[in-house]
């Protein structure tokens, strides 16, 4: 099947977006896990909740603690299978775990015979203040004094806590992948424009790229960071600094530099903005430009990456 020119430049340029953003997404997804941000993000919200004074006693429950990820300590840890312990933060708690937690942190627990208003007031009124204390006061002061009614009423609004937390960590990989497009392009000097300008006037690198454009189209199993690599080393693209001199003005003019500098300005920041979209964004969009049906979200996607 043939495409018109502007065709093939699209998907070529649709394929380096993709390409850059999954690079971007596996950098970024490692430098998350470096920094321990899904952790921390959710000790963070877990503090506004139970308070400081009460998270590590909660984070120490058994059915909390039996969450914690297993990870090497350092690089060394891969050869001698030392495993970090102390310092690895929890990650991810199902809210049925952080409620059995918390109740039990807070004495409350099932039983034959039922709480009173004041019993409870007692028992919640020793802890110190935190968003979940005031919480089951206004519960306990509207008449819920059925263990199993405060678990359930609890459940819910620990539920949207999680999701907020869940809601932090994204926010934060958003912030790296944009970080890290920005750098990747204007370090790199991953011109747009100038990319474009080449693929239109080589029909051979078109169909270069619309060949590898197909393969990725047709599966996105793979996701090795130096296969990725290799990828866009196998057409001759203009990308790099050092392909910069081949577009430079060859007169003195300032007025020339000072166009080419804005030209060269505006290219590295569309790519920027392009590959910052994530790698999802652009799979589905080289579907749909190779006649794939477009799919809900690639394996390859910024989001499984980070997410």
């Amino acid at each position: 099947m043939s495409f018109s020119p502007i065709l093939e430049v699209a998907i070529a340029l649709v394929l380096v977006y993709y390409i850059l953003g999954l690079i971007i997404s596996f950098i970024s997804a490692r430098i998350l896990e470096s920094l321990g941000t899904r952790g921390r993000d959710l000790e963070d919200n877990l503090k506004k909740l139970i308070g400081e004074a009460k998270l590590k006693e909660v984070m120490m429950a058994p059915q909390v603690k039996a969450l914690a990820p297993v990870k090497y300590d350092g690089w060394r840890g891969v050869f001698t299978s030392k495993i970090k312990e102390e310092t690895v933060k929890i990650e991810q708690i199902p809210v049925t775990n952080l409620v059995d937690a918390v109740f039990d942190n807070f004495l409350l627990v099932d039983r034959q015979k039922p709480y009173k208003v004041d019993e409870l007031n007692k028992i919640l009124g020793i802890l110190p203040d935190s968003d979940a204390k005031a919480a089951l006061l206004k519960l306990v002061n509207e008449g819920v004094t059925d263990i199993n009614q405060l678990r359930s009423k609890t459940s819910m609004w620990f539920s949207g806590v999680l999701n907020q937390a869940s809601d932090y960590y994204k926010a934060h990989a958003r912030q790296w992948v944009i970080i890290l497009s920005l750098l990747v392009a204007f370090l790199f000097g991953v011109d747009s424009i100038q990319l474009a300008k080449s693929l239109w006037k080589n029909a051979d690198l078109r169909a270069s790229a619309n060949t590898l454009a197909t393969a990725y189209a047709r599966d996105s199993s793979n996701t090795d960071i130096t296969t990725l690599a290799n990828d866009l080393k196998t057409f001759d693209l203009q990308i790099g600094w050092w392909k910069a001199p081949s577009d430079m003005p060859e007169t003195g003019k300032a007025l020339d530099w000072v166009g080419w500098a804005l030209l060269k300005v505006l290219g590295l920041g569309i790519t920027a903005a392009a590959v910052s979209q994530g790698s999802s964004f652009w799979y589905d969009m080289l579907r749909q430009l190779k006649g794939e049906k477009a799919s809900a979200s690639s394996g390859r996607s910024q989001e499984a990456a980070v997410g």
